[in-house]
């Protein structure tokens, strides 16, 4: 039993270097996300931390091919700022619960 979101996936071993891993299910109690309440705020601030570095790669070209997410740039500003709107929403259900 669940009092909150979680995700669930299956693991197994075969041998020392063989190894599966399924695709996670994520499971939400009354409509809520499957995110830990317990590290959601560490999590939230990693993620912007993420964002952060990337629009930092992407700011300047960069011919290396380690370093060609600028050629994405739009989409992935796009991307950023969408991913930033959920950030906020979920910091803000955050401080509702306390």
């Amino acid at each position: 039993q669940v009092d909150h979101g979680v995700w669930i996936a299956a693991r197994t071993s075969a041998g020392p270097t063989q190894i599966a891993h399924s695709t996670p299910v994520y499971v939400t109690v009354a409509g809520s996300g499957f995110h830990s309440p317990d590290t959601l705020e560490e999590y939230l601030d990693l993620s912007g931390q993420y964002l952060d570095e990337l629009q930092e790669e992407i700011a300047q070209p960069n011919g290396s091919l380690d370093h060609l997410a600028w050629r994405d740039r739009d989409g992935l500003e796009e991307q950023i700022a969408e991913t930033r709107e959920v950030i906020a929403k979920l910091r803000r259900e955050l401080g509702d619960g306390e």
